[in-house]
């Protein structure tokens, strides 16, 4: 129940709903379909084979612990899918 839980509870919920490594980034967005290449020592680039011509690129070094939750919101965004964990 969400009134019951305390504050950090939540706070860990919601966090955990977000890829929070560029390993848990990928596994998500290759297992909803993505092609995920890359083009060079710096970055990438995603794919999905239902939306052909759309492509997002990304760092393959992330400089922020937000990364997760920034390609998160690209990728629904510009593809229409959504890749956080349901609580």
């Amino acid at each position: 129940d969400l009134h019951v839980r305390s504050r950090r509870q939540r706070q860990m919920c919601i966090r955990d709903r977000y890829p929070t490594t560029q390993r848990d980034l990928l596994e998500r967005l290759r297992a909803a379909g993505f092609e995920v290449t890359t083009s060079g020592p710096t970055h990438g680039k995603i794919t999905h084979p239902e939306h052909p011509g759309r492509f997002l690129p990304f760092a393959s070094t992330p400089s922020t612990s937000r990364h997760g939750r920034h390609m998160v919101t690209a990728v629904r965004r510009v593809f229409g899918i959504d890749l956080r964990d349901r609580p």
